[in-house]
């Protein structure tokens, strides 16, 4: 079996661990990768910093990549990615996370003022919508900067006494 396991690997152009040598860990990168592409990690913010500094001073890309070590590409996908992130900061929702931009803009709602409303009377709350829980609905409250309504239930038992599990109609 593990010959013709060797020969497929072979002709797909794989490499299989060889038995006589110890297996050795593969070191991984010191460097996080962000979470959200509307928070860039600090070595991103440097080069944008750096491009788009140079770029300001005339230079072309393919200058701008000799003297900072990158292509001229990486140099343009750089000065994009700055585009974006002045964009993004110039959206009012900037700082919220995907999931509640997304009910935000599900409801319409494009003011701060209207999404403290909304949460003041229900509207938006805890698992009223698919993967929409508590903790989406308290980073909300702490972004807005109010309380989360007492009433907004944050449990799913709590929920779930109140609510038909198979019709869903309140009990």
């Amino acid at each position: 079996m593990e010959t013709i396991v060797t020969r497929v690997s072979r002709m797909l152009g794989l490499r299989l661990h060889n038995s006589d040598r110890p297996v050795h860990a593969v070191p991984q990168s010191l460097q996080t990768i962000p979470s959200s592409p509307n928070t860039p990690s600090m070595k991103l913010r440097e080069s944008i910093n750096q491009v788009t500094e140079l770029r300001s001073k005339g230079h072309t890309y393919k200058a701008i990549g000799q003297q900072l070590g990158f292509s001229k590409q990486r140099v343009h996908q750089i000065l994009r990615s700055a585009k974006t992130l002045k964009e993004n900061q110039a959206l009012w929702t900037h700082g919220l996370s995907a999931r509640n931009v997304a009910i935000l803009s599900k409801l319409h709602i494009t003011s701060r003022e209207v999404a403290i409303h909304a949460v003041n009377t229900g509207d938006i709350r805890p698992f009223k919508w698919a993967n929409y829980g508590a903790t989406s609905y308290t980073e909300l409250c702490e972004w807005l900067g109010i309380q989360p309504v007492a009433n907004a239930s944050n449990s799913r038992s709590s929920r779930a006494s109140k609510v038909c599990p198979h019709c869903n109609k309140p009990l």
